[in-house]
């Protein structure tokens, strides 16, 4: 293993980079998907996109718990197994038959 030393970068430009690496990384994975058995994330316009939402009833949704967010740096995302199964049925009783 080499050795690197680091002298000539701020806080911030060091920041920046893992920042740049971590979103990478994120997106290799999310984009590889549940072929292997890993988790599929979807970012927050994805699941709007999915279950036909606003992105203000996202967030609300995900305030109340209704939906279970993660944030990895600036980014939100959702694992789609849990969306789903956030999706529960109804029964209309207006139109039950008795």
């Amino acid at each position: 293993m080499e050795k690197f030393i680091i002298n000539s970068f701020t806080e911030t430009d060091l920041k920046r980079v893992f920042r740049e690496v971590l979103a990478e990384k994120v997106d290799c994975e999310v984009n590889r998907g549940n072929s292997e058995g890993k988790i599929n994330y979807l970012n927050r316009f994805e699941v709007v996109k999915l279950l036909k939402i606003s992105l203000p009833t996202l967030g609300n949704w995900t305030k109340e718990g209704i939906l279970q967010s993660y944030r990895i740096g600036k980014r939100v995302l959702y694992r789609e197994d849990e969306v789903n199964s956030s999706l529960q049925q109804t029964k209309n009783l207006k139109y039950k038959r008795g």
